[in-house]
C-alpha cells in the first residue's frame, strides 16, 4: 500500500516577541516543523488512494495571527482525512480556518478540527468552517468541528455544511451550450477556489488553482 498511501503530520509551535524566544531552539529540537508569529497555511492533499493530513499547532505566545485553510477533491474510491488540533495558550490570538471538500463516485472525505482555548487565552478570536459538496449518492462525508473553551472572554465559532450543486445554475449554464460536465467543473472550481484567494503569494495561489483545475 505504500505507493497508494500518503500520510503527512505537521507540528507547529508559535512564539511571539517577548514570549520566551529562548524556547525556539527547544521547540525545533522537539519536532516542530516551524516556529513563527504569523502563519498563513494552505493545504491540498496529494492525489492518493488513501491520504491523511494532520496539523498540530500550539500557540504559546500572545497576538498570534494564523490562517489555516485547505481543500480536498476526491473521486473513484479515494479516502482523505484532514485533521487539525489547535492549542491556544495565550491571550489575543486571531485564528481562521476554512476547509472545503468535494467528493464524487465512491470517495470518502473526513474533516476533524478542534480549537482548544485554555483559560489564559482570553480575547481569543477564532473561527472554524467546513463546507463540502457531494456529487454522487455513493460518496460519503464525515465531519466533526469541535470547540473546547475554558476562557470566558472569547469570540469563537464553528460551522459545517454539506450540499450539492445548484441544479438551477447548472440548467442556466447548459442553456448557454455549456456541457454538463464542464458546467459542473466551473461551479466546483468556484466553490473550492475561494479557500485560497487570501494567499498573499500570487504564484503559490496560481499553482494551487492549476492543480485544482487538473482534478476537475
Amino acid at each position: 500500500m505504500k505507493d497508494k498511501e500518503y500520510i503527512q503530520k505537521r507540528r507547529s509551535f508559535i512564539f511571539c516577541p517577548g514570549n520566551r524566544p529562548d524556547m525556539i531552539p527547544k521547540a525545533l529540537k522537539s519536532g516542530a516543523d516551524m516556529v513563527c508569529i504569523d502563519l498563513e497555511d494552505a493545504i491540498i492533499p496529494e492525489h492518493k488512494s488513501l491520504s491523511r493530513i494532520e496539523t498540530i499547532l500550539t500557540a504559546s505566545g500572545e497576538n498570534l495571527n494564523a490562517t489555516i485553510n485547505g481543500a480536498y477533491l476526491l473521486s473513484e474510491n479515494r479516502h482523505c482525512d484532514m485533521t487539525s488540533n489547535i492549542e491556544l495558550l495565550k491571550p489575543n490570538c486571531h485564528i481562521r480556518q476554512l476547509v472545503k471538500g468535494v467528493v464524487k463516485d465512491k470517495s470518502n472525505g473526513v474533516f476533524q478540527g478542534k480549537f482548544h482555548v485554555h483559560r489564559p487565552a482570553q480575547h481569543t478570536d477564532a473561527e472554524m468552517r467546513h463546507d463540502a459538496l457531494m456529487l454522487s449518492d455513493r460518496s460519503k462525508i464525515r465531519s466533526k468541528p469541535e470547540l473546547e473553551i475554558y476562557a470566558d472572554d472569547v469570540a469563537c465559532a464553528h460551522g459545517n455544511t454539506i450540499g450539492q450543486l445548484d441544479e438551477d445554475v447548472l440548467f442556466y449554464l447548459r442553456q448557454r451550450s455549456i456541457p454538463r460536465a464542464e458546467a459542473e467543473a466551473m461551479l466546483t472550481e468556484a466553490f473550492v477556489s475561494d479557500v485560497f484567494y487570501s494567499l498573499k503569494d500570487d504564484q503559490l495561489q496560481e499553482n494551487i488553482l492549476t492543480k485544482i483545475r487538473g482534478r476537475l
